[in-house]
């Protein structure tokens, strides 16, 4: 009745499983003097098979690797990141009990992993076999639904073999030799993932740990400044983190003087929290796009209005420009972009940002040494619809932006720049960078004509989209994609401030949101 009742709970692949479970512990038994490797199956579907690799002697201390492979029915590897191996402290028996003055469970009864965990043991200087034996009895702990629990009833797990065993052999003259060894850090948060990536959602992680040293730990120091330290050598302190990857230094120096530093890096997976953290206020843009002319003599362009709405989309898609304050202008008329400058110039404050952008013809007078942009109403025999460059300065130092960005992709566009010179300086630090204000513009070509296929703006597009820094300046969205434009068109881009206009050196930012 035993076996009924176990067959009515365990049905169809559950069978299976423990099926090769009995195989598998036939051919333990008769071949191998110590078990190494062990397969878990539970009745809620969760199996892993666990092996012990080499382990290694250093001193008094062993260092016994446990590794997990996550399996399918068929006893396949899967990839299984909800799943985790509970090891209790209490369940890790020795022939040496005695014998074993340390055992490293991260000060804790519990360790709990996914894929691989190192098990430190400490021999006593006296002890006098010659190998000692290890039982280790795990369990698995996984994400399961509570309709499955159910179902279920009491979760039922076998084991192959039932207990896992490790065999040491220990070098005595070893345990007696003495070694000046600098101390050891262990991390206990924040803690990796299958993929050995510490990914947090705040602005901030607690950095907790352990120091060891058999002189006794001094300090410990991370990112340079003071842990809170425990008298069993745990170290605790909270760092504040940055939208992105983050470096995070531990230092420990213990009482002889040695140090021991390990770098960590934290990615802060916080994309929404990237423009609070600046501080910024709104993202405006201002798309001008013009591709038919009213004037025969004016040729009309082929590529803009794709070009722009683009480019538009990007802005919206990925970064922090909300759609109610993004605008795009198609084929304007002189007055339809006066009257939209006009417009920024009233609603954009000291906090916001203002990107604009301008696809079309452009002329260069060199009699008069004036850059103009044509818009749709523009005429060939005269300048009055002609918009000078001069003029757009006047509306990009008038409106009161934190930053403001202009992008140009048209003939002649070079002429707006204080100076088109490359910038050699390293970049500075994202905060310091905001908080001074900025005129700058990037321009696809010089005092030359651009082809109307811009490869320009195909990178500049590609660049924005491909992104995946919370934080883009715009120097640096302009020297990822220069080379590229060099390499396939004729032109030159040029980046810089725009003359006077009240650049005090900052720079625009693109903020990046999932």
């Amino acid at each position: 009745m035993k076996g009924n009742g176990l067959r009515e709970v365990l049905t169809g692949d559950y069978i299976k499983i423990v099926t090769c479970l009995v195989v598998f512990v036939i051919c333990s038994f008769s071949v191998f003097s110590q078990v190494n490797e062990q397969l878990l199956a539970s009745s809620l579907g969760k199996y892993c098979r666990i092996i012990i690799s080499k382990y290694e002697q250093h001193f008094d201390t062993l260092k016994i690797p446990l590794q997990v492979e996550w399996i399918d029915k068929d006893l396949q590897p899967v990839s299984d990141k909800n799943s985790k191996l509970l090891l209790r402290k209490g369940l890790v028996k020795s022939s040496a009990e005695s014998k074993i003055i340390y055992l490293d469970f991260l000060q804790q009864n519990t360790v709990v992993f996914n894929q691989s965990w190192l098990l430190r043991v400490l021999v006593s200087k006296d002890f006098n076999g010659n190998d000692i034996r290890f039982n280790f009895d795990f369990d698995i702990e996984g994400a399961v639904s509570e309709k499955t629990r159910k179902s279920a009833g009491q979760p039922l797990l076998f084991k192959n073999p039932p207990e896992l065993a490790c065999i040491t052999s220990i070098d005595k003259k070893e345990l007696v030799r003495e070694e000046n060894m600098p101390p050891e850090i262990r991390l206990i948060s924040p803690q990796a993932d299958a993929e050995n990536l510490r990914v947090v959602k705040e602005t901030e992680v607690d950095v907790i740990g352990y120091a060891t040293d058999a002189s006794g730990i001094n300090l410990v120091l991370v990112n340079s400044n003071d842990a809170r330290m425990y008298p069993d050598g745990k170290f605790v302190t909270t760092v504040k983190l940055a939208p992105g990857e983050n470096e995070i230094r531990i230092t420990a120096i213990d009482n002889d003087g040695s140090i021991t530093e390990e770098r960590i890096t934290v990615l802060c997976d916080s994309y929404e929290l990237a423009l609070q953290m600046l501080n910024a206020g709104n993202y405006y843009a201002l798309i001008i796009a013009v591709e038919q002319y009213e004037d025969p003599k004016i040729s009309d362009l082929d590529h803009s209005i794709d070009d722009a709405s683009a480019l538009l989309n990007v802005l919206v898609k990925y970064y922090t420009f909300e759609k109610e304050n993004s605008k795009m202008l198609t084929n304007p008329r002189f007055e339809d972009m006066v009257i939209e400058l006009d417009r920024l110039n009233k609603v954009v404050t000291e906090n916001d940002n203002l990107l604009i952008f301008f696809a079309g013809h452009g002329i260069w007078s060199e009699q008069s040494k004036v850059g103009y942009w044509l818009p749709s109403d523009a005429r060939d025999s005269n300048t009055a619809n002609w918009f000078r460059n001069s003029t757009l300065r006047d509306y990009i130092g008038g409106i009161r932006s934190k930053h403001t960005l202009l992008i140009a992709d048209a003939c002649f566009s070079g002429s707006i720049f204080k100076s088109r010179s490359a910038f050699a300086n390293a970049p500075a630090a994202i905060e310091k960078v905001y908080d001074l204000p900025s005129r700058k513009a990037m321009t696809s070509g010089s005092l030359s004509e651009v082809p109307d296929k811009s490869i320009f703006l195909e990178y500049l597009i590609k660049r924005l989209a491909e992104n995946e820094k919370p934080y883009l300046t715009s120097e640096e969205l302009f020297y990822s994609m220069k080379t590229a434009i060099i390499n396939n068109s004729p032109t030159i881009p040029q980046f810089g401030e725009i003359l006077n206009t009240g650049d005090e050196g900052g720079d625009f930012i693109f903020i990046r949101k999932r």
